[in-house]
């Protein structure tokens, strides 16, 4: 006598983010964790939210599967959804909560900077770049880029006497060639 299991097993339950311990994060290469499946059961993962891009798979050893990414994501938003097999080929619905991981590290590239002198025993502590022409700077992905500004007032090839510039202005970043240069004005503190 044989048995015909056509019961589809439950979807899983939730997909987690394991590594980095952010999101949005700084990895390109995330690992996530789908929950609530049965040992032994196939579980693949998809980078949509319905199921159709299958992007890994494996054989669970327990009730979750970990998965790490291995191919590089791009900047943004890459949603990941789940299901699995039981062994008789069986195959459960789509996770019904998607799981979204946001990968943020695209700083800008600055290939150069304009050569900038400061005056000895100048007196600064914060720093705003902007290009008054434009409004704000933006990385190569439109965002507002936040400069900050050390200057060390000992010449001793290390920093170890560094205060935080005050406010500088008139600098541009040129996000087509990464340089960041323009008419630089200094306002120091009292």
């Amino acid at each position: 006598n044989y048995t015909l299991d056509a019961s589809p097993p439950s979807r899983p339950s939730e997909i987690v983010l394991v590594e980095p311990d952010t999101n949005p994060g700084f990895d390109s290469t995330p690992t996530v964790k789908v929950a609530g499946v049965v040992k032994g059961d196939n579980v693949f993962l998809y980078s949509d939210k319905n199921c159709l891009n299958q992007i890994a798979f494996m054989t669970s050893t327990s009730v979750s599967a970990e998965f790490k990414i291995k191919t590089p994501l791009t900047y943004g938003t890459t949603i990941y959804s789940a299901n699995s097999k039981d062994k008789a080929g069986n195959i459960s619905e789509c996770t019904e909560k998607p799981f979204s991981y946001i990968y943020k590290n695209r700083p800008p590239i600055i290939r150069s900077i304009a050569s900038l002198e400061v005056e000895e025993g100048m007196s600064i502590s914060n720093i705003d770049i902007e290009d008054e022409a434009t409004g704000k700077d933006k990385d190569r992905d439109g965002e507002t880029i936040s400069y900050s500004c050390f200057f060390d007032k000992s010449e001793d090839q290390k920093v170890s006497d560094a205060v935080p510039c005050n406010k500088i202005q008139g600098l541009n970043f040129n996000t087509e060639t990464g340089d960041l240069s323009g008419a630089l004005s200094v306002t120091t503190g009292t």
